[in-house]
Parts: C-alpha cells; sequence; structure tokens
C-alpha cells in the first residue's frame, strides 16, 4: 500500500489602502535599511572567519578592543545643550543642510488632491471616503490553493511472526497448504501405481529356465 499526504496551502492577497504623502526635498525622510551607531558614526561589516585561519585569535582581538573603545565613549558625559546646539548648527552649514525651504501646506494639500483625484478615475479609490474601491480590491485581490505533495510512504504487508490482520488471507493459505500436501499425496500415489504396472519397469522379470 502507498501512503501520501498532500499539504493544502492558501494564499490570499487583498487590497487593503493605498497611501498617498508628499515627499518633501528639504525633509527628506527615507528609511534607513541598517541601524545608525550614535558614536562614531562608523558601522562594522561582519565577515565569516573560518575556525581554521591563521588570523582567527587576531581578527577576535581586534573586535573586542573595537567594542571596549565603543563602551568606553559611551560612558563619557554629553556636552551641554548649548555645545550641542552650535555642534549642530556648524555640521548643518558645513553640510549645506537647512538652505532649502520646504513645501507649503497649500502646495502639500493641493499635490495630495491632484493624486486622489487621478487615482479616482482610475477606479482605485472611492472619492467621497478615500478608501480602496470595491472593483479594484476585486481586480487585484485573489485567493489561490494549492496542494503539495509530500514524500510518499510505501507499507507492505507479510506473514512473519506479525499477522497483518486479514482473516480471509490466513485462510486461503492455510487451504494453498492443504491443496498442496494433497497434491503432493497424490503424487506419491501415482509413482507407486507405476511402479507397479509392467509397462513401466525397467526390465522384464527372468523366467526359469526348463530343466
Amino acid at each position: 500500500m502507498f501512503y501520501r499526504l498532500n499539504k493544502i496551502e492558501t494564499i490570499a492577497f487583498e487590497l487593503v489602502s493605498i497611501e498617498r504623502r508628499v515627499i518633501d526635498p528639504a525633509a527628506p525622510t527615507p528609511v534607513a535599511a541598517n541601524p545608525f551607531r550614535a558614536i562614531g558614526q562608523v558601522a562594522t561589516v561582519p565577515q565569516e572567519v573560518p575556525a581554521t585561519s591563521l588570523k582567527r585569535l587576531e581578527t577576535l582581538d581586534r573586535s573586542i578592543d573595537s567594542d571596549r573603545k565603543v563602551q568606553a565613549l559611551a560612558l563619557q558625559p554629553l556636552p551641554s545643550a548649548a555645545g550641542r546646539l552650535n555642534a549642530f548648527v556648524n555640521a548643518s552649514a558645513a553640510a549645506g543642510l537647512g538652505d532649502a525651504t520646504p513645501l507649503a501646506d497649500a502646495l502639500r494639500d493641493k499635490a495630495l488632491a491632484f493624486v486622489t483625484e487621478q487615482l479616482a478615475a482610475q477606479g482605485l479609490i472611492d472619492k467621497q471616503t478615500g478608501s480602496v474601491s470595491k472593483a479594484a480590491q476585486e481586480e487585484f485581490g485573489y485567493t489561490r490553493t494549492t496542494s503539495v505533495p509530500t514524500a510518499g510512504v510505501i507499507v507492505k504487508g507479510c506473514m512473519d511472526a506479525c499477522s497483518i490482520c486479514e482473516p480471509e488471507v490466513e485462510k486461503r493459505e492455510a487451504l494453498e497448504l492443504t491443496r498442496l500436501e494433497l497434491q503432493n499425496q497424490l503424487l506419491a500415489k501415482q509413482i507407486e501405481l507405476l511402479e507397479k504396472s509392467q509397462e513401466y519397469r525397467c526390465c522384464a522379470d527372468a523366467t526359469p529356465e526348463n530343466a
């Protein structure tokens, strides 16, 4: 017998909402891929060092010294508020920040209204509520059910010390053994009768000579 389980997976995709926002060049708000380091402003890139490398201990010592220096800097007292403000202003001036003018609120509202109007014209959002329209949800949403077969298992039953718990099979095996035994008895009887037959003897009985 062959058994295999089919794993059923259902994937549902639904368009929940469409968020609109205005990106201001004067105040960009990108999402950082890697967290910033507050001390040193230098991030480390980990690398794999094989255990059999001759420079493994040297690399480990450098990493330990680096962590100690970072911890020592973190324990130092912060400068005063005036000092931090002056440092920020100097850094901003050196980097050229603060020269651009942020977008006006009226311009932001006008841009959002324009985008909302375009999305409503395409039927993606409802102009009254601003949420995703039913037609867009039906068009982009879907549900898919897949069947992933798993590894099969073959089960073989045999008449061994442990029975396979089928009376019909056991009865059939018993009758088969009885039939074979009767066939053997029949063959033995036929051989016995053939040996007594004159036709199947290898040679005829010798007759006594006349005196």
